[in-house]
């Protein structure tokens, strides 16, 4: 499926996912990273449950500015680099439970001056 929304925006809806408008679920299907072709205005974007281990700043590929709900729990994340949502400068609501975070570093969170929202429980965290 295609979705083309306006100049710039287009994309498709990965066979891995779940595509509404502008909510993608991405959930259960073993990956190890953001899909390079979603289209570009989605506001919602679920990857709970798959294999994503380390965020750094090339995980996303491209740029979501209207992103503002991120999930991804239940993965395997370890580290968070700084620089690592950068391409989401928009995000209201980021769900990092149940992972295996150990550290977090208060750079990390810098950039994301709307975020509202921020779940780390079921980790490592000391």
């Amino acid at each position: 499926i295609t979705v083309t929304v306006g100049p710039g925006a287009s994309g498709v809806c990965p066979t891995a996912c779940i595509c509404a408008t502008d909510i993608v679920s991405c959930t259960n299907k073993n990956l190890s990273k953001v899909p390079g072709n979603l289209f570009r205005l989605i506001k919602r974007l679920d990857l709970s449950y798959n294999r994503i281990g380390l965020l750094d700043s090339e995980w996303i590929p491209v740029s979501f500015a209207k992103l503002n709900t991120l999930i991804l729990r239940h993965n395997n994340i370890t580290s968070i680099s700084t620089g690592s949502f950068s391409t989401t400068p928009n995000l209201k609501c980021l769900d990092l439970s149940s992972n295996k975070l150990k550290t977090v570093k208060n750079a990390v969170f810098q950039e994301l001056k709307v975020l509202e929202v921020l779940l780390l429980y079921n980790n490592h965290i000391s």
